[in-house]
């Protein structure tokens, strides 16, 4: 599958791939805390992978995607439960630093056998967080900082051949660009899913637009494409009501191709958002609903 990837990276990728449809699940930590009642500590969905249950928890949160993907012949995007597997994590939930590789080598293993046998594509994605919550300009890394940092995680994650690295919920553009560059000197693809808060900005100030645009301008466009998260499509809304953002970055929502929420929401909203982005082409990350996420598959399906 990777050579999927890098067949459509660049300025080529938007007319390559404009007409393929790709299934993404919601936000595992979310599902696990609000349908499941699970208290991770962290947030840290890999400890999981070591009891019986945990496992069949995950398995049961990705049984639905793939069906929906089996359904409709999508291909679905199976990520790892890694978001908190880098090594500053890795140690606040009392494991030592050296215990990260194998983590994130377990969780690629899991991955693997949650699609055994599934009748549909699958892109294995290898899941990197923040290495901080919260924006902290006084503890911010600088790019060079940052891809020395998390060169660790996607280092191992290109060892285990993964088929792309989704950077999930980051906040500062610095940090991005350090991520994309550790993800281009081992020649693996990567996609950034910014976190904004309800003003459409990330918690270091930068609007998405202008984040977006410094990434692609200090990586030479590596990214495959940008996704966004937010707590609602509310804040979606008003980042299309704010023109000045469009007018600031160009193309910015061009390079958006998918939106993923903490809140759920219903395929009419996604819908009715999507004709201002005209490269979104990911179902999914807005919920758990069986029948909101087969009305959306149909709904993009059909156009």
């Amino acid at each position: 599958m990777k050579q999927i990837f890098k067949a459509m990276a660049g300025p080529t990728f938007r007319a390559d791939r404009a007409n393929q449809i790709l299934l993404a699940g919601a936000t595992l930590e979310s599902v696990l805390a609000k349908d499941y009642n699970i208290d991770l500590t962290h947030n840290a969905a890999f400890e999981l992978l070591y009891t019986h249950d945990g496992r069949m928890l995950m398995k049961q949160y990705h049984e639905l995607y793939l069906q929906l993907a089996e359904r409709y012949q999508l291909t679905y995007i199976l990520e790892t439960p890694t978001w908190r597997a880098n090594r500053d994590w890795i140690y606040r939930l009392g494991y030592d630093h050296k215990d990260a590789a194998k983590v994130n080598q377990h969780a690629v293993q899991f991955i693997r056998e949650t699609q055994h046998g599934k009748n549909c594509e699958v892109i294995i994605s290898g899941s990197v967080g923040p290495r901080q919550n919260d924006f902290d300009s006084a503890s911010a890394m600088t790019s060079d900082e940052s891809a020395l940092y998390h060169s660790e995680q996607i280092r191992a994650f290109a060892l285990l051949d993964v088929d792309i690295i989704t950077a999930r919920a980051f906040n500062e553009s610095n940090e991005a660009i350090g991520v994309v560059k550790a993800c281009s000197s081992v020649g693996i693809p990567v996609v950034i899913a910014f976190k904004v808060d309800n003003d459409g900005n990330l918690a270091s100030g930068e609007p998405l637009g202008k984040a977006i645009a410094r990434v692609d301008q200090g990586t030479r466009l590596y990214p495959t494409y940008y996704t966004l998260y937010c707590d609602n499509l509310e804040t979606v809304q008003r980042l299309i009501r704010r023109e000045r953002l469009v007018h600031r970055s160009g193309y910015w929502n061009e390079r958006l191709h998918g939106i993923q929420t903490t809140a759920k929401t219903s395929a009419f909203d996604v819908m009715s958002v999507k004709g201002h982005f005209p490269n979104l082409n990911i179902v999914g990350g807005c919920g758990f609903d069986f029948s909101t996420l087969d009305e959306m598959c149909r709904q993009f399906i059909a156009e």
